[in-house]
C-alpha cells in the first residue's frame, strides 16, 4: 500500500470551498482566513481535507497542483505569505508597453492589496527593509493588467511591478478604467503607468523576531478619458515632451472647422500636436511663436511671451530632422473648442530627456 506523501507546508492554496481565489493552510489545518486578488477575508468554514489527503479526492486537484509546483518560498518577514495569482495571464512581455497620458503628473491614485504582494514588491525594491528603515522609489514604471476573466471580479486590473504582481487597482477605480486599458490590451500594447512605491518594515509583537513589512503603492493616471489621445502622432521622427501646467492657445476659432474632428463626445479629451516656430510679432519688431499642429493642420498658436519658453526645444529637436511633439487638451464642442498645451518647457527639461527620442506608439491603422 502506498503512504501519502508528508502535509505539504504552510502557504496559501487555492480555496477547496471555490468561495475564493486562495485559503491560508497553516501546515496542519486551513483556516479561516481567505484572499481574492490580494484582499484578505474572515471566511470561517466547516472542517476541510488536508491538501496532503486531497490527494485522492478529484475535487480538490487544484491543491493537489498548487502544493507540487508552489515553489520553495524563503520566508523574509512574520506575516502569512503573500499568495499567487494560479490564473494564466498572457505575458505583458510580448506587448509593447503604452505609456498612459499625463503620466509625468503626482502619482495620485492608490493601489490596494499590496500587502500580499510583498516578494514582488521586495523583488522591485532590491531587497526588503530593514526593521524601521523606510524605502521610497519614484518614477517606476507599472504595467496595469486587465482581467476580465477574474472570477471575483470582471473589472479586475492587476498592477506589475517587473513583470510580477504587486497589488490591484480598488474596485471603484478598476470599473472606470477597465474598458480603456483593455482597448489598449486588444490592440497588443500593455498600458503603462509612472508610480511611486514606499515601503517600511516595523516591529511585529506577536512575533518579535521577525519584522512585520507594509508597502504603499500610487499610479499616476488621469481620469480615463484622458489616457489616450483622439489622434496618432505623426509618420515622421518625433520626441514627446512630458506632461507640463497647461497654457491656452489663442486664435483657436480660426480653426474651428479642424478642431471639431477632435472633439470627444464626451467635451473633453486629449489629442497630439507638433510645435513649430513661425515669424509672428509686426515688421519692426518680429518674434519667434510657436504654432501648433494637430496631424499638420494648424489650430492656435501660444502668445509670444510664452513662445520662448519652447522655441529652444523645438529648434534643438528640427535641427536633427525630428518634430517636437506635446500633449493637447481639447474642450468644447463641435461649434466652439479651446485648446491648452500641456508641455515641460524648454529649461524644465532633465538631462536625460535628450539622451534618445520620447516616442508614443501609434494605435490606429493608416
Amino acid at each position: 500500500m502506498n503512504q501519502l506523501p508528508p502535509s505539504p507546508p504552510a502557504d496559501w492554496y487555492p480555496d477547496p470551498t471555490g468561495r475564493h481565489q486562495h485559503r491560508y493552510w497553516d501546515g496542519t489545518n486551513w483556516t479561516d482566513t481567505a484572499a481574492s486578488n490580494g484582499a484578505a477575508v474572515h471566511d470561517p468554514l466547516v472542517p476541510l481535507q488536508r491538501p496532503v489527503e486531497a490527494r485522492v479526492s478529484a475535487t480538490s486537484a487544484a491543491v493537489v497542483a498548487a502544493t507540487e509546483e508552489a515553489p520553495r518560498k524563503r520566508r523574509l518577514f512574520g506575516r502569512r505569505p503573500a499568495p499567487a495569482s494560479t490564473r494564466e495571464r498572457q505575458p505583458t512581455g510580448a506587448r509593447a508597453p503604452y505609456p498612459l497620458a499625463g503620466g509625468s503628473g503626482r502619482p495620485g491614485v492608490e493601489v490596494e492589496a499590496e500587502f500580499a504582494y510583498m516578494e514582488a514588491i521586495h523583488a522591485a525594491l532590491g531587497r526588503a527593509p530593514r526593521l524601521d528603515e523606510e524605502m521610497v522609489l519614484e518614477d517606476l514604471t507599472a504595467t496595469l493588467v486587465p482581467e476580465p476573466d477574474n472570477p471575483h471580479d470582471a473589472n479586475a486590473v492587476a498592477v506589475q511591478l517587473g513583470g510580477r504582481t504587486a497589488g490591484y487597482l480598488g474596485r471603484d477605480d478598476a470599473r472606470e478604467y477597465q474598458p480603456v486599458l483593455m482597448d489598449l490590451v486588444r490592440a497588443g500594447f500593455a498600458p503603462t503607468a509612472r508610480a511611486n512605491l514606499w515601503a517600511v518594515a516595523r516591529k511585529d509583537y506577536d512575533k518579535p523576531r521577525k519584522p512585520r513589512y507594509f508597502a504603499n503603492l500610487r499610479l499616476a493616471l488621469k481620469d480615463p478619458h484622458l489616457l489616450i489621445p483622439v489622434n496618432d502622432p505623426p509618420e515622421a521622427a518625433s520626441s514627446l515632451l512630458p506632461w507640463g501646467n497647461a497654457l491656452q492657445l489663442t486664435g483657436e476659432e480660426k480653426y474651428q472647422g479642424t478642431l471639431a474632428r477632435y472633439v470627444s463626445p464626451a467635451g473633453d479629451g486629449l489629442a497630439l500636436g507638433t510645435l513649430h516656430v513661425t515669424v509672428g510679432g509686426t515688421a519692426k519688431s518680429p518674434k519667434d511663436v510657436i504654432e501648433v499642429r494637430i496631424d499638420g493642420q494648424p489650430v492656435g498658436t501660444l502668445s509670444a511671451a510664452s513662445s520662448v519658453h519652447f522655441a529652444p526645444v523645438v529648434q534643438h529637436l528640427a535641427s536633427g530632422g525630428v518634430l517636437a511633439l506635446a500633449w493637447l487638451r481639447l474642450k468644447g464642442n463641435a461649434v466652439s473648442t479651446q485648446v491648452t498645451l500641456q508641455a515641460t518647457k524648454s529649461h524644465e527639461l532633465p538631462q536625460q530627456w535628450f539622451a534618445e527620442l520620447s516616442t508614443i506608439p501609434r494605435l490606429r491603422q493608416r
